[in-house]
């Protein structure tokens, strides 16, 4: 048996951050089970802790409580307990705020607040080593990872497609410092970076070097995530302190503090290079500057008898450029600053404000964007400033 209190919050805590990873239950019910460890008196500081493992083929979370008053005349104890049940305990009890009394024995009863869950014992799990080496590790603050993050996975593609479309193409460039990324669903594309970091490769006895055919070491390591995984993954990662992120080719892993995750790379080809040699081909002639509230408030407008996601750009004067609809039924203005030789593009009205909507996510929404556009026929690009390498391309379509 093995006793032991816990503040609800905590136990809430720690529960919510391995559900990504929380397996599917099967058809009776069960095969959701993750793992719970729990520790008395660990090491010189004597205390006592709970880890929480779950994983479900692809994701792999791992995240620890601490825990107080504990009654085991065992050091260590292991059990397996339903995914999806303790994370329904878990909120329940969460929101009572109160002291848990769980008790570990034939079962596992959760108690708190003159309530009571008593939640069956299961069987083992399948799981992956988190203490492997991996070959690449890099090291930032969680807080721009997560943006990068989020940027970089704006553009995949929701259901499975060709090309891995569905997917992320993360980038580690030892020797430029850079970690990059990109994703695309065919129509539009992004590309992030984060430079100045130290990217370095872990040594290995075994392989030490990694040489292509011609014997040059290969700086730059690229692998590729599902984008609903890789997503969902970083939203359980927040405040100042930093993250390391470290990769074999295999896996990419996340760590922060005592919070693991483990993330198995897909094996779908993702033409990363293709993506990155568009967007850099891609030179703007000429270019739009306005605040992303009053392009929103100027589609809001067009889309009022829009049909069909056509929408056509066109310069209006030096100071103003029109959205209008291929029937002309509604033409809305947003005055701007101009730059460079532009007339129009036609895109695709639903492709485009998806991109404004990620730089609105990013900024206040009074804050300046530049639309660049080198030909009709050649994508349209939407980012920051001019010279910012974090971009999104809209491709035209006929006009």
């Amino acid at each position: 048996m093995f006793k032991f209190n816990v503040e609800s919050s905590v136990f809430e805590d720690a529960v919510r951050k391995i559900m990504i990873a929380i397996p599917a239950s099967n058809k009776q019910g069960t095969g959701d089970c993750i793992q719970m460890t729990l520790y008395k008196n660990v090491g010189e500081s004597g205390r006592s802790v709970g880890i929480f493992l779950a994983f479900n083929a692809k994701i792999e979370a791992i995240s620890t409580m601490e825990i107080r008053d504990v009654a085991s005349e065992e050091k260590e104890m292991k059990v397996f307990v339903s995914g999806s049940k303790l994370a329904a305990a878990a909120s329940a009890f969460g929101a009572l705020d109160t002291v848990l009394e769980i008790t570990v024995n034939k079962e596992m009863s959760i108690s708190g607040a003159g309530s009571k869950v008593s939640l069956p014992l299961g069987e083992d799990i399948a799981k992956i080593n988190p203490n492997e080496a991996m070959q690449i590790t890099a090291e930032m603050e969680t807080e721009a990872f997560v943006k990068f993050i989020e940027f970089s996975s704006s553009c995949y593609q929701d259901t499975k497609g060709v090309h891995g479309m569905n997917c992320v193409g993360l980038r580690f460039d030892l020797q430029q410092n850079v970690l990059s990324a990109t994703s695309s669903n065919g129509s539009r594309a992004v590309y992030a970076e984060i430079p100045d970091i130290t990217i370095r490769r872990v040594e290995k006895k075994s392989d030490q070097a990694a040489p292509d055919e011609s014997g040059v070491e290969d700086t730059k390591i690229t692998i590729t995530v599902e984008g609903n995984i890789l997503k969902s993954a970083v939203r359980n990662l927040g405040g100042k302190s930093k993250i390391t992120i470290s990769t074999d080719g295999k896996r990419l892993v996340l760590k922060k503090g005592a919070y693991v995750i483990i993330i198995l790379t897909s094996e779908q080809a993702f033409p990363f290079d293709s993506v990155v040699q568009i967007m850099q081909k891609n030179e703007d002639e000429g270019i739009w500057k306005a605040p992303i509230d009053k392009i929103m408030q100027a589609l809001s407008i067009y889309e009022i008898t829009m049909e069909k996601p056509w929408l056509e750009i066109k310069k209006n004067g030096e100071s103003k450029m029109n959205f209008q609809g291929k029937d002309e039924l509604t033409t809305a203005s947003v005055i701007c600053a101009q730059k460079g030789e532009i007339d129009r593009v036609v895109l695709d009205e639903k492709q485009f404000k998806e991109a404004l909507s990620v730089f609105a996510s990013r900024y206040t929404r009074s804050t300046e964007i530049c639309i660049g556009v080198s030909d009709e026929k050649l994508p349209v690009s939407v980012k920051k400033n001019p010279e910012d390498a974090n971009c999104i391309i809209i491709m035209p379509i006929a006009s």
